[in-house]
């Protein structure tokens, strides 16, 4: 099972690819020059993605999946995708909703982020 991840405009001038995952983590299709069983940090370091669909309350920024909570994100707040687990992303938070919680790392559902690889 494919899993896409959509493409992010406007916060980045480089090129933008499409690719999509396995539900290992691995690239299954990409723009690049890489092996199928490369992960996403090898293929390419960076990742961005932008949290969306949030309509009451925040992301939740988790220790594991499914697990504690540690920050809360909102919609267009800024992450950098590092893996994967089924449905859950282990993000860093680039541009969160105040400077304390920049640079945390933790899981997040998925299903709430768009990301883009440049």
């Amino acid at each position: 099972m494919k899993r896409q991840i959509k493409n992010i405009l406007g916060f980045t001038t480089s090129a933008i690819a499409v690719l999509s995952l396995t539900t290992s983590g691995t690239v299954s299709q990409a723009q690049t020059q890489t092996e199928p069983d490369q992960t996403i940090a090898q293929a390419n370091p960076i990742v961005h993605c932008l949290v969306v669909n949030i309509e009451r309350g925040q992301l939740a920024v988790r220790r594991s999946p499914n697990g504690e909570a540690i920050a809360g994100l909102n919609n267009d707040n800024l992450v950098r995708f590092i893996r994967h687990q089924d449905m859950w992303y282990y993000i860093r938070v680039v541009r969160g909703p105040n400077p304390r919680v920049n640079g945390i790392e933790g899981w997040v559902n998925g299903h709430y982020v768009e990301c883009a690889w440049d």
